[in-house]
């Protein structure tokens, strides 16, 4: 945790309190302006600190118990608000209170409130007698928070190259002309790509595996990363997805090894491994199985140990040279400029920018992230001599390989995406984020601010844009539009450093719960195969009760295990539990006041407790590929819910009632039934601030084509909303055309749902539709001004919209995808 972010969030979160009424009821006299007055006074100095604390052991244990301090008031708040939730519903035609109050929920739970306030008491005696300290470190004091810059969150779909110079090119050109010259020697040979972290291995090797030439004379190639954590079973998934075969749910290593075998036997590949640390992964693992391609295939693998390469028996070696400063020069130009304007100001200030590159010895990565910097400060001398100047560059105490180009270009981020950069260290090297969820963590944690008419999602979007622009999260070329990014493993070896006193990240058991002794954890992530004995790490979690997030995936957790965690991690605010063999959860999940975050997608699970409506708290509940059949009744009651997340679940139907979760911005899997008692379209109408909505099983909506005011309106009011999903269930392989088993009255009451019902507003930037039994499409979408009534359509996908014999006419502004 960044204090500085923490603070400011807590002086925030106490200025919505109204002040008078919060002492009175709390019998506590002046002890919130207490609060926050000596918030205030505390932040001033916390950047200082938060530098000098790599160094100064008595700062780090200052700072420490701040931390601890700060922790404590986010939960006193945070019981505030929960108690606010179960104040009496207003009387119909009551006047409404002009400034709304947590405090006015409890005012007859005395007991309690004295409770809350004697604790807000004995918090200000800590935090001023940590304040007193502070005196003795003689801290810098700075004003202001560092604002966080706004980003636009329109981008190019193309990634820009990095790739500067000559030397990158004649690189990779004699690479290839390696790779794809006839050599006798085995059928399968190795050769390697050599250096120190951030110095562009990965870039020279992606150039290799996309060129024209390479993909000419390879029947099939794959590309891996490994990393130092890798797991046997991943590799080998990754190698069938990566050679188009199919690992048939097998997740056991004798089971995959004769899959890779099969696919590669008698065919030419070319397999990338990139970022090896070991050489067991081909002398253990991948050697036998891929002998049995076809003369010319290769192996190219890139790694920092030239002794793996040799040991790996490496028919070439490629050595990376560190980047010359005309060329780093020009990468930072290429970062920080990008009109003709802007390259006329960054070249005007070459004398600083030399002199910049220079301390960025010649490492790719460091000028990138640097370039972040500048491009953030300005191209104005006065900003890049601060930048040169900078005393994060002599920075000790950092690990090793991260120099102080990659520090200063953390330390130059405002407080808010500090917390989002460290939080990504959480995962496994070269881990796939995907935008969405990764800003669902955020949130969950209270580390996005939003700000003016942001929503916390369209903040959070900013962050992510900003952390990439700053060359701190790397898009990955698979996604479109950034929707997925990777962290570079030494930024990401610098996260766990400066997370090291309360985040554990664990993928080795029987080694990981070591280091859990001594500190007190806040975050903990284990990430480990099912084979592995959890128990040791698990015990060792249970103790740690001020954790506030638990990442436990593709583990074989037991729901013994996962009770008892509940019983002792009170103050979990996420909760990730994703393939995992978990068949319930206990009623008392309920309790968990804090929880933002519940996932538990991929597991056996087949329904939820009614007690998950306590969860008044909850943000984001994640069922994807679950096997719930229905939800409960309760889950209406969770009004702060902004994304209900069910692709791929079998449930019947949702609950009357969804329609007053008033936040939701992501509703996927809705299932409509007739009847009172389940969701219907019309329900789905009044969410106006949905984003992303998939509808199943769409032959079931009825009632939702019958006349009447908001059918006739379908989703055109829902302005808000950018994608939509709107599918009907396959039909039968075994019936015939031309109507394939659809009755007459059934494929004229499709087309109504879809003409009226579902009518999409202006605002639509994608939609989907599968299976749909009409014999034509929607009347929006075939009219002739469907320019007019969907402006904003980019991507349209048709999938087994088999009756219907024409295509709806669309111009070439869109993106088409049409099956069947």
């Amino acid at each position: 945790m960044v204090v500085e972010a923490f603070v400011t969030g807590l002086l925030s979160a106490l200025g919505d309190l109204a002040m008078k009424e919060a002492d009175g009821l709390l019998a506590v006299p002046g002890e919130v302006q207490r609060l926050q007055s000596t918030l205030r006074t505390i932040r001033l100095v916390l950047r200082d600190a938060e530098r000098r604390r790599i160094d100064d052991e008595a700062i780090d244990d200052w700072l420490r118990e701040l931390k601890d301090a700060m922790y404590d008031a986010d939960d006193i708040l945070d019981e505030c608000r929960v108690q606010a939730e179960k104040k009496p519903t207003e009387r119909a035609g009551a006047p409404k209170r002009r400034r709304f109050s947590w405090f006015s929920g409890f005012r007859r739970h005395v007991e309690l409130t004295h409770e809350i306030g004697a604790r807000i008491r004995d918090l200000n005696r800590r935090l001023e007698e940590n304040s007193a300290r502070r005196t003795a470190f003689d801290f810098r004091v700075y004003s202001d928070p560092k604002p966080t810059s706004r980003v636009s969150r329109k981008t190019s779909p193309v990634l820009e190259s990095d790739i500067v110079g000559t030397v990158m090119e004649e690189d990779a050109r004699d690479l290839v002309e390696l790779l794809t010259k006839e050599d006798t020697r085995r059928n399968v040979l190795v050769l390697a790509i050599v250096g120190i972290g951030g110095i562009g291995k990965t870039t020279l090797a992606q150039k290799v595996f996309h060129d024209d030439r390479t993909k000419a004379c390879f029947r099939r190639s794959m590309w891996v990363c490994v990393s130092q954590e890798f797991v046997e079973s991943d590799v080998l998934r990754d190698i069938i997805a990566g050679a188009g075969g199919s690992d048939g749910g097998a997740r056991s290593r004798a089971l995959l090894e004769p899959v890779v075998e099969s696919l590669l036997r008698g065919n030419k590949f070319l397999l990338v491994l990139d970022d090896v640390w070991s050489e067991h992964i081909w002398e253990d693992l991948l050697r036998n199985p891929l002998q049995g391609g076809a003369a010319g295939s290769r192996v190219l693998v890139t790694t920092r140990n030239e002794g793996i390469a040799r040991r790996m028996k490496a028919v070439h070696t490629h050595r990376m040279k560190l980047l010359p400063l005309h060329d780093g020069w020009s990468l930072l130009c290429k970062k920080v400029a990008h009109r003709d304007d802007e390259e006329r100001d960054a070249r005007s200030l070459a004398d600083i920018g030399l002199k910049i590159v220079e301390k960025c010895d010649g490492l790719p990565l460091a000028i990138k992230t640097i370039g972040g910097v500048l491009c953030t400060n300005g191209l104005s001398r006065r900003a890049w001599e601060q930048v040169l100047r900078s005393a994060a560059w002599s920075q000790t105490g950092l690990p090793e390989g991260v120099n102080g180009a990659l520090y200063l270009s953390y330390e130059d981020l405002p407080s808010q995406l500090k917390q989002c950069f460290l939080y990504c260290a959480m995962f496994p090297e070269d881990y796939i984020h995907l935008r969405q969820y990764l800003i669902q963590f955020w949130i969950a944690e209270g580390f996005v601010q939003a700000a003016g008419d942001l929503t916390p999602e369209e903040a959070g979007e900013e962050y992510y844009r900003e952390l990439i622009r700053r060359s701190l999260l790397q898009p990955h070329p698979m996604y479109h539009d950034q929707f997925g990014c990777t962290m570079h493993d030494l930024l990401r070896s610098l996260a766990h450093f400066l997370t090291r006193d309360e985040s554990l990240f664990v993928t080795d058991v029987q080694q990981g719960w070591k280091s859990t002794a001594s500190a007190k954890l806040r975050r903990v992530s284990v990430i480990a195969p099912g084979t592995q004995r959890l128990q040791p790490i698990l015990d060792a979690i249970k103790k740690q009760e001020s954790v506030r997030t638990l990442l436990l995936e593709r583990t074989s957790v037991s729901e013994m295990d996962v009770d008892d965690h509940l019983r002792k991690l009170r103050r979990l605010r996420v909760l990730h539990l994703a393939d995992t063999r978990i068949l319930r959860l206990p009623q008392h999940i309920g309790e968990l006041i804090h929880l933002r975050y519940l996932d538990l997608s991929d597991c056996h699970i087949r329904e939820l407790p009614e007690s998950i409506g306590n969860l008044v708290n909850l943000q984001y509940l994640i069922l994807n590929r679950s096997r719930i059949s229905h939800l409960p009744k309760s889950v209406v009651k969770l009004h702060n819910l902004r994304s209900l997340d069910l692709e791929c679940v079998p449930v019947e139907g949702f609950p009357s009632g969804i329609g007053r979760l008033q936040h939701l911005n992501v509703l996927r899997g809705l299932v409509v039934n007739t009847g009172r008692a389940w969701c219907s379209l019309e329900e789905v109408s009044n969410l106006r601030r949905l984003r992303w909505l998939a509808i199943s099983k769409l032959e079931r909506a009825w009632a939702a084509a019958e006349p009447g005011e908001a059918a006739a309106k379908g989703l055109r009011n829902n302005q808000d909303l950018e994608w939509v999903e709107m599918h009907c269930s396959p039909c039968r392989a075994d019936t015939p055309p031309p109507s394939f088993g659809y009755a007459e009255e059934e494929m004229e009451r499709i087309e109504r749902v879809f003409d009226t019902a579902l009518h999409p507003p202006s605002s639509l930037d994608k939609l989907e539709i599968q299976h749909f039994f009409g014999r034509r499409y929607p009347t929006w979408l075939t009219t002739a001004s469907v320019g007019l009534l969907l402006p904003n359509l980019r991507r349209l996908v048709l999938v087994d919209c088999r009756l219907c014999p024409w295509l709806p006419p669309w111009g070439s502004s869109l993106t088409w995808s049409f099956f069947g």
